[in-house]
């Protein structure tokens, strides 16, 4: 199916945020002899060019705010998602600026920000949000939430190799934009544009293959290639791809059996869990994680471990 088609279809059968599309839609058929684009997809692609070029602009300033105190650093997520594997700015939506940064350096970039102006806004298990000029910017230490690094067997991925290449690999970002649509809920189309984009782009197949064998990874993969299967009648993730995972028919009725239900979240941790390969490590680990994973969320009190069991033991009841 070629891009084309393919964005028609989604808008078609993704009834949350559509209006994403528009620009990208608007790209495509702006050169072609019969383009009969709505006045609107001219206007979302107008307004989405004039904010990607702005954010890209603040992009800029603050990784130059971060080279003065030597903080190991690179662009992640949109931005970087649309230079590399999207035909040009402004097709592709960007609500906020998006930095992978060195966890070590966390709490000296924290102080930075905050004696330049940046407003802290609040912190997760992964990723800090600051604001400044009416720009949200949020600082990764992580690509994705405690939960799935554990889960999906991600926590031994080496972040200084990225820090040194300056950029998350294809392979790396395919596997991340499959993570972050099971995240959220299967809402948003535009991670699914991403994984079409990244796909077709061309993925080193080896190195696919090194990063995702011998991990739990893949579930994520699997619930985007289903829901494409389900609900747009394709999917990008060809047997080639998808072979490297492993999975066994048992866990792929699960996964198809998942985007089939409701309220695929309450069912989260039961469905990683089923997948998950040492059981009895992963949980423990649920309950006691690393520090940094509990420490400072809004409403832990004097007693944050506690506060993250009794919050964990509740969603699991």
């Amino acid at each position: 199916m070629i891009l084309a088609q393919f964005l028609k279809s989604l808008e078609h059968n993704c009834s949350k945020k559509p209006e994403s599309l528009w620009p990208l839609r608007y790209y495509l058929g702006k050169n072609s002899p019969d383009n009969q684009s709505p006045p609107h997809f001219k206007d979302a692609y107008a307004k989405v060019l004039a904010y990607s070029i702005f954010m890209a602009e603040q992009e800029k300033k603050l990784s130059l705010l971060l080279d003065s105190i030597n903080a190991s650093h690179l662009l992640f997520k949109g931005l970087d998602i649309e230079s590399r594997f999207y035909p040009g700015p402004g097709t592709r939506p960007q609500s906020d600026i998006d930095l992978l940064v060195d966890p070590a350096a966390m709490p000296q970039i924290h102080t930075l920000l905050v004696e330049n102006g940046f407003a802290f806004n609040w912190s997760g298990n992964y990723h800090h949000v600051y604001k400044k000029d009416s720009i949200s910017f949020e600082i990764h230490t992580a690509f994705c939430s405690y939960k799935y690094l554990l889960y999906f067997d991600l926590l031994n991925l080496n972040y200084l190799d990225l820090f040194q290449t300056k950029s998350l690999s294809p392979e790396l970002y395919l596997l991340c934009c499959a993570i972050q649509f099971y995240d959220e809920n299967a809402s948003r189309p535009i991670p699914l544009v991403d994984m079409y984009q990244i796909i077709s782009s061309g993925i080193d197949l080896h190195a696919w293959t090194e990063l995702v064998k011998n991990r739990s990874a893949g579930f994520p993969v699997y619930f985007a290639h289903f829901w494409m299967e389900e609900h747009l009648g394709y999917s990008p993730w060809t047997e080639e791809l998808l072979a490297p995972l492993g999975w066994d028919n048992a866990k792929k009725n699960i996964a198809a059996m998942v985007v089939k239900t409701q309220n695929i979240k309450e069912k989260d941790f039961w469905t990683l869990f089923r997948m998950a390969d040492n059981k009895p490590m992963k949980l423990l680990r649920t309950f006691f994680p690393p520090k940094e994973v509990y420490a400072g969320h809004v409403g832990a009190g004097r007693f944050p471990l506690l506060a993250h069991i009794l919050k964990t033991a509740r969603r699991l009841l």
